[in-house]
C-alpha cells in the first residue's frame, strides 16, 4: 500500500472535503474498481462533495456498454449501501441525465473549490465545455465568481470566453456576486475582461 492511499484512506474517515480524495474517488469509479474503493473508502461516513448520482451514473453506463448485467452488479450495490438517496431510475432512464448528472457534479466540484475534479470532469464529459451547454456553464461561471476560486472561474470563463465576455447581463451578475462576497481579487478580474461592469453595488 502506497502512503498516497494510505493518506487517502485517512481523509476518507474523516470528510470529503479534498480535491484530490474527491477525484480519486470518482477515478476508481470510472473504473469500475470495487476494490480499490472499498479498499481506500470503505469507511466513508460523509459523501457531502461527491456527487454520488454522478459516481453511479458513470459505473452504470460503463457496464451497460461493457455488457455487463447492472442488476446484479457488486459495484453498484456497494455505491447504493453508501448512498441510499442515489436517483437510480432517472441514471437508468431519463434520456436526459448524460446531460444534467454530469452538470450536477461539475457544480459540486466548483462549489467545493475542487479544481482537479472540475478539470478532469471537462476532460471526461465533453459535452460540458460544449455550446450546448452554454447556459449551464454560464450558470457555474457565477457561482464560481461568487465563491471566490480565481482559478476556477478562469478554467470555466475559458470554456466560452468570446461568448461571456460580450454578454453584460452575465458578468453584471458575476461581478454582483464576487462584490457581495468580497472577493476583490474577482471582482478586479471581471473588470479587466469588460471594463463597462455596471459596478453600483445592488441592494437587497
Amino acid at each position: 500500500m502506497t502512503r498516497h492511499t494510505d493518506n487517502l484512506k485517512a481523509l476518507s474517515k474523516q470528510q470529503l472535503v479534498d480535491d484530490d480524495t474527491a477525484l480519486a474517488f470518482y477515478k476508481l469509479c470510472s473504473d469500475c474498481n470495487l476494490a480499490g474503493l472499498m479498499d481506500t473508502f470503505g469507511d466513508l461516513s460523509d459523501t457531502t462533495n461527491i456527487d454520488i448520482n454522478y459516481a453511479y451514473y458513470m459505473v452504470y453506463h460503463k457496464l451497460a456498454n461493457n455488457n455487463d448485467n447492472n442488476n446484479n452488479s457488486p459495484i453498484l450495490t456497494w455505491l447504493l449501501e453508501l448512498d441510499s438517496n442515489i436517483d437510480y431510475n432517472r441514471i437508468a432512464d431519463d434520456y436526459t441525465a448524460d446531460e444534467s448528472i454530469p452538470n450536477d457534479a461539475l457544480r459540486l466540484a466548483c462549489v467545493a473549490g475542487h479544481y482537479k475534479v472540475a478539470k478532469w470532469l471537462l476532460e471526461e464529459e465533453p459535452y460540458l465545455s460544449s455550446f450546448k451547454n452554454r447556459c449551464n456553464i454560464c450558470d457555474i461561471f457565477k457561482i464560481t465568481c461568487y465563491n471566490g476560486n480565481l482559478d476556477i472561474s478562469k478554467m470555466i470563463f475559458e470554456l466560452l470566453a468570446d461568448y461571456i465576455s460580450e454578454r453584460n447581463l452575465i458578468l453584471n451578475e458575476a461581478y454582483q456576486n464576487a462584490m457581495s462576497n468580497q472577493n476583490a481579487e474577482t471582482t478586479k478580474w471581471l473588470l479587466e475582461i469588460n471594463p463597462n461592469i455596471n459596478t453600483t453595488q445592488i441592494c437587497n
